[in-house]
């Protein structure tokens, strides 16, 4: 009778976890090998060297902290130009050093520094109380006048206090590596007064090159500026699998707001990324076969007819293999480390460094169709006494919780159906569970690795339980008003379909795979690669720009999930569609078909799992080392 509903699973998932949220709290950490500081200045052009390398063990003297103070403040371009045309000339008889000549001239006529007296600058060595003081001014930190911040005697006190000067460095010879950290933290210390750190202010200010500051920002947990760009007024067309949901859903003007939050949030993403980059977005919208069709024959025939394509990961991998798609990683202008892409998600779409699909904040959270389950609140605790979402919260969401709802609505209440799903619940909750067939190897592609002994005590587990009602042939919308009704207990479906569940007054909830048990770390959701959608670049795509464009698109997205958040308010209101949202896995392609043999045995006899794997765990290896072997030969 336990076994009753097993159905055969086709495929176990290539899953990998993508639990990763990344938030900025702690200061600003240098580089741990202090030639990587320099390279980081170096290429921003604050530290330059002598072109062979950058004399980290020298000692600075005044003239090169004078140098660095003017580039710190952004105006080594202007002190170079009014010391040539004569605006500012050298007031210091000791700096004889014609490099040197522009910057001195240039602080002293900005009142910054007035030299040792009798006409000279003095060229002592620099001091940690001198740099400190030159950076905290740099910082708009006050040592003159009234109400000072800061006297050279405690600048470098205070240089602590802000964080742009460490203990460590305590003791230390001050010499250029020194002068290369200090300058490193200020660079990320905010400006007094405008919240914006000084490399912001660098950079907006045209100081610094943006992209040249690309992986600094990254490094201090800041997203880099994006650069202009100009399409001259033309289109982007936009290829679409049917349901992505990129561009607003019901009509909406641009002079007037719709009634849908998503759809409002979809429109004002539109228009702002039009008038950034002077151009019209048109979207094509096709349903799968047709996708597959027209990209497939604008490509072959060379026809730049589509800049983007947004479609299921299922066809964005048969594209990658054949050449179809451009590898996003070699795209100019496109940044992935950048926080509106989603970095772990993306890691577990790239292949041997390859990057054909991509996801992020540009894409709604129901287009990565995770499994989700939903249930009505108010009936799964009167029949366990408690809801599963505080359960939740306490990690004690496990395959014996979901068990012993199932048993209860199935004994106590008489329904036999008390879990509709589809035949592949195994799968989800295998994933849920903490099981995943997915590794990599020295060279970064895919390989197999299953853990059999886990992946048979959790279809041990999962065959225990009752109740489960397979809807392919009734649908979603019947395992919706079966929900509604009460005569369903859970219903596993993706977060796509959210809608069907959440109507007004319907009281219903989501919740996460459950744990294998209470030591599992992570909720993992598996996601449903022909429902989720990501985003590709045809390899005849219009414009060079196209990379900017992206990171502009994705930028301007970013208020996507908080619409999303707030239009299913109800089903959000014990907090776990927020936990879901940071879920996920990405599943590449099916296993061999030895895998659904095992399952066929499985359902015949539940009770014998570690004997059937056992059974079949040589020839499953062997079957597994040829599809590592094929994946390996399509992209290389």
């Amino acid at each position: 009778m336990k076994a009753k509903h097993l159905k055969t699973l086709s495929s176990i998932a290539l899953c990998a976890a993508l639990l990763s949220v990344s938030v900025q709290t702690a200061a600003i950490t240098l580089p741990s090998d202090e030639n990587d500081t320099a390279q980081a200045l170096y290429e921003v052009g604050i530290l330059r060297g002598d072109g062979v390398n950058f004399k980290l063990d020298e000692i600075p003297d005044r003239l090169q902290a004078s140098v660095m103070v003017v580039r710190m403040r952004g105006e080594e371009a202007m002190a170079k130009a009014a010391y040539a045309s004569g605006e500012i000339t050298n007031p210091f008889s000791d700096v004889t050093e014609e490099w040197a000549k522009p910057y001195v001239s240039w602080l002293y006529d900005k009142g910054i520094t007035m030299g040792i007296g009798d006409g000279k600058f003095g060229n002592s060595d620099c001091t940690p109380e001198m740099y400190a003081t030159f950076m905290l001014r740099a910082l708009g930190y006050r040592d003159t006048g009234d109400n000072i911040d800061f006297t050279y005697a405690d600048s470098v006190a205070y240089a602590k206090e802000k964080q742009l000067y460490t203990d460590a460095m305590d003791g230390d010879t001050f010499d250029r590596s020194t002068m290369a950290g200090m300058t490193y933290l200020t660079l990320a210390a905010d400006v007094v007064g405008t919240g914006q750190s000084l490399l912001r202010s660098l950079v907006d200010r045209g100081a610094i090159d943006a992209g040249a500051a690309s992986d600094l920002f990254t490094a201090y947990g800041e997203t880099a500026p994006l650069p202009q760009v100009d399409l001259g007024g033309g289109t982007l067309t936009i290829l679409e699998e049917a349901d992505v949901s990129f561009t607003p859903r019901t009509f909406v003007g641009k002079d007037g707001e719709g009634s849908d939050l998503i759809d409002d949030a979809l429109l004002a993403r539109r228009i702002r990324t039009e008038d950034l980059c002077n151009m019209v977005i048109e979207s094509v919208v096709y349903e799968t076969e047709t996708y597959r069709r027209n990209l497939l024959n604008a490509v072959m025939a060379a026809e730049p007819m589509y800049d983007l394509t947004l479609g299921s990961v299922t066809i964005g991998t048969y594209f990658a293999a054949i050449g179809v798609l451009r590898d996003l990683a070699s795209v100019d202008g496109l940044n992935l480390n950048n926080s509106w892409w989603d970095a772990s998600l993306n890691r577990g779409l790239s292949i041997g460094g390859m990057q054909f699909m991509a996801s992020g904040d540009l894409l709604l959270p129901d287009d990565r169709a995770l499994s989700v389950l939903y249930y009505a609140p108010d009936h799964v605790k009167a029949l366990i006494g408690e809801d599963p979402a505080d359960a939740v919260r306490d990690g004690r969401w496990t395959l014996d919780m979901l068990y012993t709802i199932a048993k209860a609505a199935s004994e106590h209440e008489r329904k036999p159906d008390s879990i509709q799903t589809d035949d592949r619940l195994v799968q989800k909750l295998y994933v849920g569970a903490g099981g995943h067939v997915i590794g990599r190897d020295e060279q970064d592609y895919l390989t197999i690795d299953v853990d059999l002994q886990h992946t048979a005590a959790v279809l041990d587990s999962y065959s225990e339980i009752p109740g489960i009602r397979w809807n392919t042939e009734t649908g979603y919308d019947f395992a919706a008003q079966g929900l509604s009704e009460g005569g369903t207990v859970l219903v596993c479906d993706t977060l796509a379909n959210i809608g069907r569940y959440v109507v007004p007054s319907g009281g219903i909830s989501v919740l996460p795979m459950p744990k294998y048990d209470g030591e599992q770390a992570d909720y993992r959701c598996m996601a449903d690669l022909d429902a989720m959608r990501v985003l590709s670049l045809p390899q005849t795509h219009k414009y060079d720009e196209i990379g900017t464009v992206l990171e502009i698109l994705a930028s301007e997205s970013g208020n996507l999930a908080d619409a999303f958040r707030v239009k299913y308010t109800e089903a959000n209101k014990t907090g776990m569609l927020d936990l879901i949202l940071d879920c996920g896995v990405v599943d590449l392609t099916s296993a061999d078909s030895h895998i659904e043999d095992v399952m066929k045995n499985l359902t015949a006899n539940p009770y014998s799992v570690s004997t059937i794997f056992a059974q079949y765990e040589k020839v499953l290896d062997k079957s597994l080392e040829k599809f590592n072997s094929m994946v390996k030969q399509l992209w290389t």
